[in-house]
């Protein structure tokens, strides 16, 4: 048993050090030589079927497991969600995920208890950024895009502005499948505990749990007060929900993931006209929204090219993602071969993760290109693409938004990210339409400037609705 212990201790040194390639050879060693029977029952079932939300959580709420490996499972199911559960049975796992982190949110207020801000009336402002991921040299992580420019807006107005990065280490235990892309590393170059500062962003990273870093040695230095701020980025944030302050404001980067932390204040850009739609939070508590921006892409002075296509010349369509091999399946690829029946000379232009190529007819991959990421989308759209297609998909809002920059126009159901971007102005009903959209905006001159115009609505708003919420994130 020694030996067993010896061994789940050395697998959970190289997950927080990501030593991810190191981490994957262990776990094919250990099933080689038979040891899977000694470890947890999710790791033995891996091996027999695909795993679901109820297989992740009975062992995130088996308490006989540490809560450091649990948070890390925790993690581990934000990625199996994200990558491999059909749409389906998405709200049912997304319900279910938020009831495992309200638990483990609630196991950690009574182990550590709330991080108190204390009264101070003479104190400088500060602002502390949280997210679960940041890349300083990304061009296409949309949450540190939006990370940046929260910190180069508002370091104006604060004395001091720290992004904090507490991303959970990977799960250290051996899971099937042993898919590459669910190890990608969490904070490359960035050792825990250290401070950087990178183009005038100020950034630390404490990894793994709130005990596993020198978090709270972090909090008790800082010496936080009533006149801090606190922005999270993202979702299920255990360091930031933890800070106990009325000056809390959680920033989404995903519609499915809005109840997931305890803050006051939400931003939103879904407004009817008549009201706001009401959001609660972890506890059940109503947020205080604030009217948040669609537009979170990086400000270009690039020349818009105006396009007038002819149905008879090729036409370019846009499908951008990096999760394209979940999120694309047999029936979308079935919309896309009756749209080419109605318009033989579509192109469609995959931008990301490949899908599955068993899924597409060989037909219809006559009129398929696949391409890899692209940093620049908003210079590859104005020279290369028509159109943008949104697969039924939560994700993909800002690549849209870039679309629109771009003076393309969007297609998309009534559902998801991409149309909460897009201020759910308009949309169609089923893919079926795919090919009626296209001929009503090119031979439609009303129907053309109708979407054009929804389109400008749409920057000039957010343009707008952006100085307004960093005015209001101010004055709170």
């Amino acid at each position: 048993m020694s030996e067993i212990i010896e061994i789940k201790n050395l697998l959970r040194e190289l997950a927080i050090k990501d030593k991810i390639q190191e981490l994957i050879e262990a776990w094919i060693e250990i099933w080689n030589q038979g040891y899977i029977d000694n470890f947890p029952k999710i790791c033995i079932e891996s091996l027999q079927k695909e795993l679901d939300v109820y297989d992740f959580a009975e062992y995130i709420l088996d308490k006989n497991e540490t809560i450091e490996d649990r948070y890390s499972c925790y993690n581990r199911l934000n990625i199996h969600l994200n990558r491999g559960v059909t749409l389906e049975n998405y709200e049912e796992a997304i319900n279910i995920q938020k009831k495992l982190y309200k638990k483990l949110l609630l196991e950690s207020i009574d182990k550590i208890g709330y991080i108190n801000c204390i009264e101070q009336e003479n104190s400088d402002e500060r602002l502390y950024i949280f997210t679960n991921l940041y890349f300083p040299k990304s061009l296409g992580h949309s949450p540190s895009t939006i990370v940046e420019i929260l910190n180069n807006e508002l370091k104006k107005y604060f004395n001091q502005v720290i992004i904090v990065i507490t991303n959970p280490y990977h799960f250290p235990y051996p899971l099937a499948p042993l898919e590459y892309r669910l190890f990608d590393s969490t904070c490359p170059d960035i050792d825990n505990n250290c401070v950087y500062n990178y183009k005038d962003v100020t950034f630390i990273r404490f990894g793994g749990y709130v005990s596993e870093a020198l978090y709270l040695e972090f909090v008790n230095h800082q010496k936080f007060t009533n006149k801090d701020k606190f922005l999270l980025v993202g979702h299920s944030n255990i360091h930031f929900d933890l800070i106990k302050s009325d000056k809390k404001i959680s920033i989404p980067t995903s519609e499915s993931s809005r109840e997931f932390s305890n803050s006051s204040y939400q931003t939103s850009n879904y407004q009817t006209s008549n009201s706001v739609k009401i959001f609660k939070n972890i506890f059940n508590k109503k947020f205080k929204t604030i009217q948040a921006t669609s537009d979170w892409t990086r400000k270009t002075n690039l020349q818009i090219i105006t396009k007038n296509k002819n149905i008879d010349e090729n036409i370019n369509i846009a499908i951008v993602g990096n999760r394209l091999d979940i999120e694309l399946d047999i029936e979308f690829f079935k919309y896309l071969e009756k749209a080419i029946k109605i318009i033989p000379n579509l192109k469609f232009k995959i931008i990301g993760e490949q899908p599955k190529l068993d899924l597409i007819s060989k037909k219809l991959l006559k009129n398929i290109e696949f391409i890899s990421f692209i940093s620049d989308l908003e210079n590859y759209f104005i020279e290369n693409i028509d159109f943008y297609l949104n697969p039924k998909r939560f994700g993909g809002g800002q690549s849209s938004i870039i679309s629109i920059k771009a003076n393309i126009p969007v297609i998309t159901l009534a559902y998801g990210d991409v149309y909460s971007a897009i201020q759910k102005k308009y949309f169609i009903n089923s893919f079926d339409e795919i090919a009626d959209f296209i001929k009503n905006y090119i031979e439609d001159k009303d129907f053309k400037i109708k979407i054009d115009n929804m389109n400008k609505e749409i920057l000039i708003d957010s343009s707008k609705v952006f100085e307004d919420m960093i005015r209001t994130i101010v004055k709170i």
